[in-house]
């Protein structure tokens, strides 16, 4: 059972827009095309900040899609092909 509808339709939502625009970028999203949000229901979710996981205003917690080729943490991709992000 979903806790929260609202916060299980934006995440949705905003995995729907990432997939649209990993298609329309070939796997690699601008940063400025993330810094402009997911549009949902007639507003913006902001999905990244300034640096490190987010938390945007319309959820409960946190949301994070990105890494760095230099980061300090052993991001890599799986053997399935998903990004295993390493906090």
């Amino acid at each position: 059972m979903v806790r929260d509808l609202n916060d299980y339709k934006i995440r949705m939502a905003v995995f729907d827009w990432l997939g649209e625009q990993s298609t329309r970028f070939d796997d690699v999203i601008p940063r400025k095309v993330l810094e402009a949000g997911v549009p949902f229901q007639g507003g913006v979710v902001r999905i990244i900040g300034p640096q490190g996981i987010f938390k945007p205003a319309q959820l409960q917690l946190p949301i994070s899609i990105t890494t760095s080729p230099n980061s300090p943490y052993d991001d890599h991709l799986s053997d399935q092909g998903y990004l295993a992000y390493k906090y």
